[in-house]
């Protein structure tokens, strides 16, 4: 799993390397559009949950320039002491798939119909 930073290329690159017959070995390659950080703006109910208090529902994720300091600022409402990377782990634990998959659906919605296909294959094998 990569951010797209400014790099357009990287999803056709990606989409050679998860679909490429050159190496058997299972695999399940993300590209976030932008940056993954645009993934923990799609659920607002479980950002809400997060940081507790209401958060409306953010415009597309994916077309946000620097989701990491929306946030970020969202983070700084807690006035706590908790890293950005710990509001991840809070809000991707409650976080609705679906959700994030309908909201997402370049970035995240790509990488977990990989990551589906990659369980129904080791599922077959084992």
């Amino acid at each position: 799993l990569i951010d797209q930073d400014d790099d357009r290329s990287r999803h056709h690159s990606a989409t050679i390397a998860q679909e490429t017959e050159y190496t058997l070995l299972p695999r399940a390659i993300g590209i976030a559009v932008r940056t993954f950080d645009a993934w923990f703006l799609a659920d607002h109910a479980a950002l809400s949950s997060a940081i507790d208090a209401q958060i409306n529902m953010q415009p597309d994720p994916e077309t946000n320039s620097d989701p990491k300091s929306i946030l970020q600022g969202f983070n700084n409402v807690t006035n706590s002491e908790r890293r950005l990377r710990d509001l991840y782990s809070v809000v991707a634990s409650g976080a609705n798939l679906e959700i994030v998959k309908q909201r997402c659906p370049v970035g995240f919605g790509v990488f977990a119909m990989r990551v589906e296909e990659l369980s129904r294959v080791l599922t077959r094998q084992s």
